[in-house]
């Protein structure tokens, strides 16, 4: 079957996935079952649609029966847009299979709207990454933006959730506008709207800076970068768990997507400061959002902003690749963007994975917070060990997937010291390493705090303590993906092949060449790899075999040996305990934050029922959003007097900048 007859499929089941969920809302089961069964089967399609390409080599593009601003419309899907597009069948399908057992709790919480919405959510996504013409695309960009704002403000009736619906919607429409500019200032040059025909060539230097600035501040609102950052943490937490896992797994990547889109294809050879924005930028994001993510003890919040520093580190290392182009190096330029392509992949699986894996807990435990968990490796098996994959590969932990990802990004950036030149480029190289290798140790801390503190140890709750494993469909979701992030570990030349041939085709032709990735593989990662993972998997069986043929000695439970003194959940270490050092190592980039100590009873001196609160303040919140806000109510204050409801008022307003009109107009 052709890559177009897939596309057609995959639109029609998202359609019809949401003419269920209304045709079918008063039956929930029905509603449930059915409604994510399209979506699924239409996540498969697309990502069927995306593999065509790739098997054939060839893109393909499907007409529209109208004209769009005199241009014909159509929807055209070349290497660029397959590898996302694949990102978003695999990562939908296996968010399809987990939310009919996930979205039971729902059953009378407008099941009907959210499956719906997904459904919609979904269709827009595979929409975005195929639109070839940018009123289409833009369409495609607001139905996205829309849908994911509704899908997050589904629970409002819980506090805080309205008010981060209604801080995304306004960052997203903020964004927008910049894109909007990016794309019509494109469109008034190159005479067309169509992708194949907007170039930047007919673009003066500074009309060029212009546009680039305002893709980079528009995809940048979208992917969460610093300091256009603040809607993230507060969205992700606020929306159903399967939503967070698609907003970050693959929503985000439109970000990048958008931006490869418009700085290799559409402004090609930019200026050497480009470069230098965006690895300044991102690299702000990653050393930030990952410090962040350390100090949260909510797990939903802590992804979030983990979101931001794999989304920093991309833009980062595509930022590397500009250094590179507008050096001359397009080798070296292909192979950092490249690098950002597998890196985003890699995210895609497991940090969609992570978000599911959090999402069961919630269910089981009714409780995100890190603290109030404990001992779920016994309670939720199956769980625990897809949640650890997803962590291990989040902190770039061989030999999964995030490990070899980010292997490439260092030795990309190891390169930047030669092409640069002289003892400033190496020093620029220098710093950025220690950068990434800073950002790296607080990933490993972070992530051992996020398994550790709520998987091992004892249950520090009732919810906790009573957990159970998740629905079969919801572990079936976290095992599909799980088994991605193997998959891409055990045959990383596949992903790096076709992310190499993702470009598109103005920058660099692929040549097929593995020799210059190869070389940067670490020698775990050689062409045999597989042989190496195959060999240990086979020992790891082999030795459960010989464990169980031996015998099982006996075993007599008992408590862990403490000196005498039984050991209980008073004793463990909390998240905020885990992660005070670095609070107080770095009080001024987290400052100012807030600890108090509350005694609980009612006695003086005895019986005393301690709790510890902190309260994180965050830098640009601090430094930038509160401040303007406060302007901003002072101005509405002003123009609150000035409209005071007088009719008579008005027209003197009227009457006065009519005469000032007159004034100037015959100076």
């Amino acid at each position: 079957m052709s890559g177009e007859v897939f596309f057609i499929g995959s639109v029609t089941c998202f359609f019809m996935g949401a003419l269920v969920a209304v045709i079918m809302k008063e039956n929930s089961r029905i509603n449930n079952l059915f409604s994510h069964l399209f979506a699924l089967a239409g996540s498969l399609a697309a990502a069927a649609s995306a593999c065509v390409v790739y098997a054939t080599g060839q893109g393909w593009e499907i007409g529209l029966p109208f004209s769009v601003w005199q241009e014909e419309a159509m929807f055209r899907l070349d290497h660029l847009g397959a590898f996302f597009l694949f990102m978003t069948g695999v990562g939908g399908a296996a968010v399809s299979l987990y939310a009919i057992g996930y979205c039971r709790s729902y059953m009378r919480r407008r099941l009907w709207l959210l499956t719906g919405l997904y459904n919609v959510f979904l269709l827009s996504l595979v929409l975005v990454f195929s639109a070839q013409h940018a009123l289409l695309f833009l369409l495609a960009w607001e139905v996205m933006a829309l849908s994911s704002c509704l899908l997050v403000n589904h629970e409002y009736e819980e506090a805080g959730v309205s008010q981060a619906a209604y801080l995304y919607f306004a960052m997203t429409q903020a964004g927008t506008a910049f894109i909007v500019m990016a794309f019509f200032s494109l469109a008034a040059a190159s005479g067309s709207m169509d992708f194949s025909l907007l170039n930047g060539a007919f673009l003066t230097e500074g009309e060029r800076n212009f546009v680039f600035l305002c893709a980079l501040i528009g995809f940048g609102a979208k992917g969460g970068l610093m300091p256009l950052h603040i809607w993230l943490p507060r969205a992700h937490p606020a929306a159903p768990s399967h939503i967070s896992a698609l907003m970050s797994g693959v929503m985000l990547k439109t970000a990048v997507y958008g931006m490869l889109r418009m700085s290799l294809q559409f402004l090609p050879s930019g200026p050497l400061w480009w470069g230098e924005l965006m690895v300044a930028v991102g690299l702000i994001s990653l050393l930030l959002g990952i410090l962040y993510a350390f100090l949260e003890k909510d797990l939903k919040r802590l992804l979030a902003y983990s979101s931001v520093e794999n989304v920093g580190l991309i833009f980062f290392t595509i930022g590397v690749g500009l250094l590179f182009s507008s050096k001359g190096d397009w080798a070296a330029a292909q192979f950092a963007w490249t690098a950002a392509l597998c890196h985003a992949l890699n995210h895609s699986l497991f940090k969609t994975l992570a978000f599911l894996g959090v999402g069961a807990v919630y269910q089981a435990t009714h409780s995100k917070d890190a603290d109030q968990l404990g001992g779920l490796i016994k309670k939720m098996p199956y769980t625990a060990v897809f949640f650890l994959i997803s962590v291990m590969a989040l902190a770039a932990l061989p030999p999964l997937n995030g490990f070899w990802g980010e292997w490439l990004i260092f030795q990309a950036v190891l390169q930047l010291g030669p092409v640069l030149g002289g003892m400033v480029g190496k020093l620029i190289s220098a710093l950025l390493i220690a950068g990434l290798g800073m950002a790296g140790v607080f990933a490993a801390a972070c992530f051992v705090e996020a398994f550790g503190i709520s998987f091992l140890a004892k249950a520090r709750s009732k919810g906790a303590d009573e957990a159970k494993e998740v629905a079969l469909t919801m572990r079936a979701g976290q095992g599909v993906l799980a088994l991605c992030c193997v998959g891409a570990a055990v045959f990383p030349q596949f992903v790096i092949q076709n992310a190499a041939a993702a470009l598109p085709a103005g920058v660099l032709v692929w040549s097929g060449d593995m020799s210059l990735f190869s070389a940067a593989l670490p020698n775990g990662y050689s062409i045999d790899s597989r042989w190496l993972i195959a060999s240990l998997f086979a020992g790891l069986v082999l030795s459960l075999g010989l464990a169980r043929l031996g015998g099982k000695e006996k075993q007599t439970p008992g408590e862990t040996w403490t000196c005498g003194i039984v050991p209980d959940r008073q004793m463990e270490y909390t998240a905020s305990g885990f992660s005070q050092a670095a609070k107080r190592a770095f009080r001024r980039v987290v400052h100012p934050h807030e600890e108090q100590l509350i005694n609980q009873s009612p006695h003086r001196y005895h019986g005393q029922k301690l709790s510890y609160e902190i309260r994180l303040h965050y830098l640009f919140s601090t430094q930038i959003y509160e401040p303007l806000q406060r302007r901003l109510v002072e101005a509405a204050q002003i123009m609150k007097q000035i409209q005071g409801g007088s009719v008579q008022v008005y027209v003197g307003y009227i009457f006065v900048v009519t005469i000032a009109v007159l004034l100037w107009s015959a100076r």
